[in-house]
């Protein structure tokens, strides 16, 4: 995957005033954000990165249990993730927005969730 972020890249602190050095979950966390946002295909070096959108979860009558597959397999691939503890994959129909909550646990120990959404236009 890329985008890897090693320790000691930088981020923005929580309130956006300060440049933090990157570690443990929040690293991790960092990491499956910006992998998020790489569809494979889309890069011509490694056409395997990124997620199957377009072959896998942006498809007519999607299976709601490939596509948690796909995202379990997806967070267990980032650096520093040691378990996947919760997943839920959700589409509002009406936004059409499908949105994947997480839960999981880093080599440091600590536990870090988020929440993805897609807009499917």
């Amino acid at each position: 995957m890329i985008g890897h972020q090693v320790p000691g890249d930088l981020a923005l602190s929580a309130d956006g005033r300060e440049l933090v050095i990157t570690s443990g979950a929040a690293m991790s966390l960092q990491q499956i954000r910006a992998g998020a946002e790489i569809w494979q295909g889309d890069l011509s070096w490694d056409p395997f990165a990124g997620l199957p959108m377009l072959q896998s979860i942006l498809v007519k009558g999607p299976d709601f249990r490939l596509i948690t597959q796909v995202f379990r397999q997806f967070i267990l691939d980032t650096a520093g993730v040691v378990t996947v503890d919760s997943l839920l994959v959700s589409l509002d129909r009406p936004t059409r927005t499908l949105t994947v909550t997480f839960r999981c646990t880093c080599e440091d120990g600590s536990g870090v969730s988020d929440e993805l959404q897609f807009a499917l236009a």
